[in-house]
């Protein structure tokens, strides 16, 4: 019985980017086309052939592709399709499954749709069993019962390498209701090309399960979507459709009427030997009687005087008959080559996908991000993020780098990723015209290997656009030019909802013309459209070298509705000054902190500013990067699962004043490492003398998720480590982080070479509090609050600065040291510590966070160091 359902147009409405390809593993394209389902079909009906037919009229790519599959089709049989499926029955073909369990976020695990592991590892194997006909049983016809050759596995791998057990939960209360051409599949899938995705839900209006065949293989909305309390065979069935089989009876929405048969490779459902038939039930009867009209040698059904087997019983075993689920249990033998067909076809990139590969391999690099997609300037060093899945650490390797499909060079690095973490690694430099670029990118030469266990991570593309920076101030959009500025880049997640021009509701100070964010997502006519969260970008690259102080203003209108039903807009702007590498978020609301209107209640309906005062004009201070050469603002307008208000924008506007460049605000410290320490105030700089000391900052992974690209070609020769800083106001609120090179005089470096750390949002002479982080000793915070821009280090060798300076710091002859032994960062030191130092013991000429002593090795001596600090517990405001 269904407990919900969606309100459907009975129109067919239009399909966006539907044949657009991924741009990444994760990346939902959008799908907003709602199918007319006929009413008089039960809960029980497959919604495949409508979803499949609306498709052909309305696309003609999608038809071309469909002529094209089927050519492919009929000349696999040519060329010895059965042979095919034999030597399949031998080798088997494997196809990487990810189950998507989107449930109602109030669904407890283990109910309805919110489905066990356990459950679905048994549904997989029914599919399995299915598919290979384990049950072994016979049938009155001889084609039935075939071992198609294809087996199904749960992935192993996510698309980028990590391990996963291919069953992944999505909570969603709207879209665990779906319905024909909704946005379940491209907000949740996993790269179609590489994984057969099947989505459980609650309920699908007017159906209770469907599928897109192979034409839309490699697209976001690919894949099998089921509701939670279909059968075993519903699954088979389905997944039948997802490998091109039509059902039985096809082309005729219900089994009632006798399909033509003259040509049975082209009419019906295109397998020879699955007679027509028109009922359903188990019994054994012949409901249509030209099984023999084709006389081709291929239909086994052609008149005995032929050779053939004459008219036959129906196949009311067959899983894609619309007989009663309890009799469905077999495939044909041609039901088997019309897939493969599809498989070593069409779908032929899902045997190539690694997914299935398990994460057990000692030499595994991936690569983990590439650059980010907004770019300025001419002269550009891309960064690559590497993480390490294996279980050895990666010591060498070689990055190929391609810009618009030229081979810019073949970089080969030495260094140290440690297993598990995550390296940014820096490139040379490479040119870059204004414009928009393809970057490509691939691993290969990993620790000396001509290959590791997935490849399937060792490539990334990315498109991306380079702004030329403004140089003309003050740079403003009115856009009484009846047109989106072109000095801003738009980047949508979804292409249905974007900023467009309106003269509804114009800002009063400029003319008749705004822009306005389609954040209620309904049509003119109160249509469902779009239910999946969205967030969209606009950059602008702006050149501040001339400024002391600049300025950002803007016109925002929006409503805060008080119907819950109606989420909340958030506008987000952030800037960065090293063209797009990291961001400082400078504006964040929602709500009603984003609230403009001044007026009474407007619960339901679309809002829209008719007077000067529902506007509001919004000043950001940009005077922390004044003086630098490629600022890039991004406003980030993020919607919620649902719908909100129109958002209004308008009067976009960057100046500034000329005066003295802001280059940062350094803070000078002194600090020791227990683990390096040698006396006399000095440390040791082993692991730099050994040519172990990495260029890029190690704190990317847990517990720091520190994502900054600060790194070095060069590294100094009194380098020690790298540290992280934390630079936090009166309420302990991190306001800055920054790594940085800790030398052996106990000195920070900033990798700009300056004396200290240059901190980009603190102010000279700003009283801060400051936490100094190391990678394996227990991390610790000043007692006080001390300026900025101090020309006498803060002396963190002392135990009264430091909060709890006498339990925290290690005391040796007159200095204060950082206690060492923390392995995993969390600022505690327990028994994961020791294991952690234990996994790594014996560890030679590496990187290691069990080398305590940073010298390179991990040894006996190690463990001393962490036995005299086991059990120090760290502050409160230092620990994860």
């Amino acid at each position: 019985m269904k407990i919900h359902s969606t309100i459907i147009m009975v129109s067919l409405l239009f399909i966006l980017s539907i044949f657009s390809p991924t741009n990444g593993p994760l990346l939902a394209q959008a799908n907003t086309s709602l199918v007319a389902i006929p009413p008089a079909i039960n809960n029980t009906t497959c919604g495949t052939p409508y979803l499949h037919d609306y498709y052909l009229a309305t696309n003609e790519d999608y038809a071309a592709k469909e002529r094209s599959i089927e050519e492919d089709y009929l000349a696999f049989l040519d060329s010895g399709g059965l042979a095919q499926r034999q030597n399949a029955t031998t080798c088997r073909y494997t196809v990487p499954v990810v189950v998507h369990i989107v449930h109602d976020p109030s669904t407890p695990y283990g109910f309805l749709e919110n489905l066990t592991d356990f459950f679905v590892q048994n549904k997989i194997q029914a599919l399995n069993n299915g598919f290979r006909h384990t049950s072994g049983q016979s049938f009155n016809n001889p084609y039935s019962g075939a071992d198609v050759g294809v087996d199904f596995c749960l992935a192993q791998r996510d698309p980028f390498g990590n391990a996963t057990t291919g069953i992944i939960y999505h909570a969603d209360s709207d879209l665990t209701y779906d319905y024909l051409g909704s946005n379940l599949k491209p907000t949740f899938h996993w790269n179609t090309l590489e994984y057969l995705n099947i989505y459980v839900v609650k309920d699908i209006t007017d159906a209770s399960a469907y599928t897109t065949l192979a034409g839309n293989h490699g697209l976001a909305n690919d894949g099998v979507v089921l509701e939670y309390d279909v059968n075993e065979a519903s699954w088979v069935h389905e997944v039948g459709h997802y490998l091109n089989l039509r059902h039985t009876f096809h082309p005729y929405s219900t089994p009632s009427t006798c399909t033509q048969n003259t040509n049975c490779t082209t009419q019906g459902d295109r397998v020879c030997d699955t007679p027509p038939h028109s009922v359903g039930g188990c019994d054994f009867t012949n409901s249509c009687s030209n099984d023999v009209d084709d006389t081709d040698i291929r239909n086994p059904y052609r008149p005995t005087w032929m050779g053939g087997m004459g008219d036959q019983f129906d196949l009311p075993e067959n899983y894609m008959s619309y007989y009663n689920f309890d009799c469905r249990a077999a495939f044909t033998q041609g039901q088997a080559d019309r897939m493969l067909s599809a498989l070593l076809g069409t779908r032929a990139s899902l045997l190539e996908s690694q997914a299935c590969v398990p994460v057990t391999a000692s030499t595994e690099a991936g690569i983990y991000s590439l650059p980010t997609p907004v770019l300025c300037g001419n002269n550009y060093q891309p960064i690559i993020a590497i993480k390490n899945y294996g279980s050895s650490t990666i010591t060498n390797l070689t990055i190929l780098l391609e810009l618009d499909g030229i081979t810019q060079y073949n970089h080969n690095w030495l260094g140290n990723i440690p297993p598990g973490q995550i390296t940014s690694i820096g490139l040379p430099e490479i040119f870059l015209s204004t414009g928009q670029h393809c970057f490509y990118a691939n691993l290969s030469n990993v620790n000396g290997a001509s290959s590791d266990a997935f490849a399937g991570n060792n490539f990334q593309c990315l498109d991306f656009e380079t702004i030329a920076p403004t140089t003309q101030f003050p740079d403003c959009a009115d856009m009484e030019a009846i047109a989106l500025p072109t000095n801003w880049m738009p980047v949508y997640q979804n292409n249905s909802i974007n900023l467009g021009i309106t003269s509804i509701g114009s800002s009063c100070s400029d003319g008749l013309i705004s822009a306005r964010h389609n954040s209620l997502r309904y049509t003119d006519l109160g249509d469902q459209v779009d239910f999946s969260p969205n967030t969209t970008y606009y950059y602008k690259s702006v050149d501040l070298s001339s400024f002391g102080t600049a300025t950002f203003t803007f016109d925002v209108a929006y409503y805060h509705s008080s119907n819950p039903a109606i989420g909340n807009t958030t506008l987000d702007i952030s800037v960065s000054s090293d063209c797009g590498f990291s961001y400082t978020s400078v504006y964040n609301k929602s709500a009603y902190n984003l609230h403009t209107y001044t007026g009474g209640t407007v619960y339901n309906n679309a809002w829209n500013p008719i007077s000067c005062s529902d506007w509001r004009t919004e000043t950001l201070n940009l005077d922390a990067f004044a003086g630098n050469t490629e600022v890039v603002i991004r406003m980030e307008i993020q919607l919620p699962t649902g719908n909100s208000q129109y958002l209004y924008l308008d009067n976009m506007c960057v100046d500034g004043v000329a005066g003295p460049v802001f280059t940062g605000t350094p803070v000078r410290f002194k600090v020791f490492l227990e683990g390096a320490y040698t006396g006399l105030n000095a440390m040791n700089s082993s692991l730099y003398n050994a040519n172990l000391l990495p260029g890029n900052q190690p704190y990317q992974q847990a517990p720091w998720h520190y994502y900054g690209t600060e790194f070095l070609n060069t590294l100094p020769l009194d380098a020690v480590d790298w540290v992280l800083v934390e630079a936090r106001d009166f309420f302990h609120n991190e306001l800055d982080r920054k790594a940085a090179i800790l030398l052996k005089d106990g000195s920070i470096m900033d990798v700009s070479g300056t004396d200290g750390v240059v901190f980009q949002n603190l102010v000279d002479g700003g009283q801060y509090y400051y936490v100094i982080r190391h990678r394996n000793h227990l991390d610790i915070i000043g007692s006080a609050l001390l300026p900025a821009n101090n020309t006498v280090p803060h002396d963190f060798s002392s135990a009264a600065n430091i909060l709890n300076g006498y339990t925290q710091l290690k005391w040796d002859n007159g200095v204060y040291l950082m206690r060492a032994g923390d392995v995993d960062g969390n600022g505690v030191f327990t028994q994961v510590d020791f294991n952690q130092y234990s996994n790594q013991s014996a560890g030679v000429n590496s990187y290691f966070a069990g080398d305590i002593n940073l010298d390179g090795s991990v040894t006996i001596g190690d463990f001393n160091l962490y036995k005299q600090n086991a059990s120090v517990i760290g502050v409160n405001e230092i620990r994860y």
